[in-house]
């Protein structure tokens, strides 16, 4: 099993449609601004992507009482930010919200001038085939799922 650590180079894909999470230099269907792209769900099953699916980790803090956190990104200790690999603008997110057709959802796009309290991110939820559900949690997470 592999870490995902500072300075990876990553894919992000849709699970369920199997998509990547791709940006380009378009601008974004609300947002037109210059220093905004486009990001979207690019793909189909089965197909590689390309280097505009392509984001580099930067670990922005983690959780001062797991000092692995700061090492590797860890499920809600590690704040981090995702760098688009060819343009360098950020994954990122904002009050903005999609027309109707976009069901209204906030618009996501990659920003080359970044507010970073937009810009960071968290994992709620990590499941990995090699690891159980119970060996991933720690034994105070245990203790409290136990008792709900």
């Amino acid at each position: 099993m592999e870490y995902i650590t500072p300075g990876m180079r990553i894919k992000l894909r849709h699970l369920a449609t199997e998509k990547h999470v791709h940006s380009h230099d378009h601008r974004p269907p609300v947002s037109d601004v210059d220093f905004q792209n486009e990001v979207s769900a690019y793909g189909m099953p089965g197909f590689a992507g390309d280097a505009n699916d392509d984001w580099f980790v930067e670990i922005e803090h983690g959780d001062k009482r797991d000092k692995e956190s700061t090492k590797r990104l860890r499920t809600l200790r590690t704040t981090f930010r995702l760098r688009h690999a060819l343009t360098g603008c950020y994954l990122f997110s904002h009050k903005v919200k999609l027309p109707e057709w976009g069901f209204e959802q906030q618009e996501v796009t990659c920003n080359k001038n970044a507010v970073k309290a937009n810009s960071l991110w968290f994992i709620e939820t990590a499941i990995h085939p090699k690891r159980s559900f119970f060996s991933a949690l720690s034994i105070s997470s245990l203790s409290s799922l136990l008792l709900l």
